[in-house]
């Protein structure tokens, strides 16, 4: 497989598309120091791990700092929600009754 295949597999699998050419260039110095397996392998963990709110860097920066050998956790699940008693806030049947209320609570609110 060639070098300009290699690169074309490893960005065919890396999930942020962008500085191609800047990409191009680090995985040309990554490539020596590691195989496209381990590279692929590193890639697939990153997109299973890597928490929602978290961007996904882009590959030239990802490659020249390394992130191959990163140990990623799985996303913890999150913890049920607790469920809030929200009676209080419904005192009102329909759309009507609440405007009417609202209309007595500004009538009072411009006294």
């Amino acid at each position: 497989m060639t070098r300009q295949e290699q690169f074309n597999a490893f960005w065919a699998s890396y999930p942020n598309k962008k500085g191609k050419l800047d990409a191009e260039k680090a995985f040309e110095k990554a490539i020596k120091l590691t195989t496209l397996e381990v590279m692929l392998e590193a890639i697939a963990k990153y997109v299973a791990c890597k928490p929602d709110w978290q961007a996904y860097k882009h590959p030239g920066p990802w490659l020249r700092g390394g992130h191959w050998c990163d140990e990623w956790e799985p996303p913890q699940p999150k913890a049920p929600q607790q469920i809030v008693n929200t009676a209080h806030l419904q005192r009102y049947q329909s759309r009507e009754e609440y405007l009417a209320a609202e209309l007595v609570r500004a009538d009072r609110s411009f006294r």
